[in-house]
């Protein structure tokens, strides 16, 4: 899943899979979460969102099922 950089003090960037409906949130921490069943007008309200940390907080932390995930590191 592409993760696309966002502007926030805690989430890194976005990524979300539409055929999945799973959002990637990728914390600044450098900790990332799927969350599952997230509809496609949620991410984009989240893409738009002028807090995306607030928003996360707010709409999707809580709602949804998530599991922690670890990105492979290069190399």
């Amino acid at each position: 899943m592409e993760i696309k950089p966002v502007e926030s003090r805690h989430v890194a960037g976005l990524g979300y899979d539409p055929a999945t409906q799973e959002l990637q949130v990728a914390f600044s921490t450098g900790t990332n979460y799927v969350y599952k069943g997230v509809p496609q007008e949620t991410y984009d309200a989240m893409m738009a969102s002028p807090s995306v940390g607030s928003f996360h907080a707010l709409n999707i932390r809580n709602r949804f099922q998530w599991e922690k995930v670890t990105e492979d590191a290069p190399g």
